[in-house]
């Protein structure tokens, strides 16, 4: 079928318009909703929405709950202000996605006294999607974080407040940044762990090698926001890979990127160097809600049975999730999905998809004219019915792609936080996740 190169030109040119920078949001009070916590109470704080709705399911009524980003806000797009940073400091527990997700999580942990503070990376020895960057296929590969961090076995290991913890609290492993040449700090034995004194293992949090060096994590841009690929934190220096993006953002520093490499190569770097959404495959999902239950028993014995029985039940439907979704996928016709926003990659790994992204990991990178035109194809000779776009961003790209094709446009929710409606609304992870795996229903069965 031969497509009308005008419409394809066209629709170019309108998303080019309509992609636009990212803003920094606001910040809650956290500092006054802090000083209503029950002090009989763990206090947690979570980074965003996926973390706070697990941390709930597992801690209910035992813990004082709070959120970093508020309802309706891109976690990317989100920075601490100094009375958050205050707040965080009482935490017993602070909870965070990682793999580059909340860019601005190394500038609250290097702030804050961690001493007696639990730190829980979810996503702290999963096996991560490394983005390599849009080919015009969409081809993804995966990295195993273990092997890129030299994270040990997930339960041996500090549990972050000064003693050991037989669990797997998602976070300091006793080798987790044990490469000289990669992070270009001193080895496992002979770094500072964050507190001021000489340290012979790990103390499971705050190690100045961790979140002062370039971390693969944690970059500004020098308008402090963060790049989605969240390369989160502060870290004295600005966008991901340090060097004048693709927006004219410029770093501070000019510096290379973790692997010693510039970024010349022609890419934008929407594009952080793993997919951090995995929290969007089920079954990794349920390996950060163990994380976070484990954290939590650790710190709160008298109430381990609790947290384990919430765990179980959450685990047990999670497995229902996972089986629906397997069914439901083994009658799909097609098997690719056209987003805006290349979010989904964990998803379709789980499930045998393909996401067909608009822009990269991060929702704010600018495709190419060549990108789209590619899009454009594709989605006319496949008769696409569905382009998908996330509840957090503006529908204007889909919209316009969309009436280009000749398609639709639906939601498909990364659950990087939620509006106020549909907190109301009674939404969570379980609810959200249906309602994409209807939206999948309709776009391929």
């Amino acid at each position: 079928m031969k497509t009308n190169k005008f419409h394809i030109y066209a629709v170019i040119i309108l998303v080019l318009i309509f992609i636009t920078g990212c803003k920094a949001s606001t910040s809650t009070d956290l500092a006054d909703e802090s000083n209503l916590a029950d002090e009989s109470k763990i206090t947690v704080y979570t980074s965003f929405y996926p973390m706070y709705d697990f941390a709930k399911k597992i801690g209910g009524d035992k813990i004082n709950l709070f959120n970093l980003v508020p309802a309706g806000t891109e976690p990317h797009d989100w920075e601490p202000a100094p009375k958050d940073i205050a707040a965080i400091g009482k935490a017993d527990v602070l909870i965070y996605n990682g793999a580059g997700m909340e860019n601005w999580i190394n500038k609250i942990i290097r702030s804050i006294d961690t001493k007696n503070m639990v730190l829980v990376e979810t996503s702290k020895g999963l096996s991560l999607i490394k983005n390599e960057h849009w080919d015009g296929h969409g081809h993804e590969g995966e990295h195993d974080h273990e092997d890129e961090h030299g994270h040990e076995d997930e339960h041996d290991h500090e549990c972050g407040h000064g003693h050991e913890c037989g669990h797997e609290c998602g976070h300091s492993h006793e080798d987790e940044h044990d490469h000289e040449d990669e992070h270009d700090h001193e080895d496992e034995h002979g770094h500072e762990c964050g507190h001021g004194h000489e340290c012979g293992h790990e103390c499971g949090h705050s190690h100045e090698d961790e979140h002062d060096h370039e971390d693969e994590h944690g970059h500004e841009d020098e308008h402090g926001h963060e790049d989605e690929h969240g390369h989160e934190g502060e870290h004295d220096h600005e966008d991901e890979h340090g060097h004048e993006d693709e927006h004219g953002h410029e770093d501070e520093h000019d510096h290379e990127d973790e692997h010693g490499h510039e970024d010349g190569h022609g890419h934008s770097h929407d594009d952080l160097e793993y997919d951090p959404h995995v929290w969007l495959d089920p079954s990794l999902a349920k390996q950060q809600m163990e994380a976070i239950k484990n954290a939590f028993a650790d710190i709160d014995p008298a109430n381990r049975e609790f947290y384990e029985k919430n765990y179980l039940s959450n685990a047990k439907l999670i497995d229902e999730l996972d089986k629906d979704y397997r069914d439901a996928v083994s009658n799909f016709k097609s098997k690719e999905i056209i987003v805006t926003h290349a979010a989904f990659g964990y998803l379709c790994k789980a499930y045998g998809l393909k996401q067909i992204a608009v822009e990269g990991l991060s929702h704010h990178s600018e495709p190419s004219p060549k990108k789209l035109s590619e899009i454009t194809t594709f989605a006319i000779e496949n008769n696409v019915k569905y382009i998908f776009f996330d509840t957090l961003v503006s529908p204007k790209v889909a919209k316009t792609l969309a009436n280009e094709v000749g398609a639709e446009t639906g939601i498909l929710h990364t659950l990087g936080g939620l509006h106020e409606q549909e907190i109301e609304a009674g939404k969570e992870y379980f609810s959200i996740m249906r309602d994409n795996l209807e939206a999948l229903k309709k776009a391929l069965e």
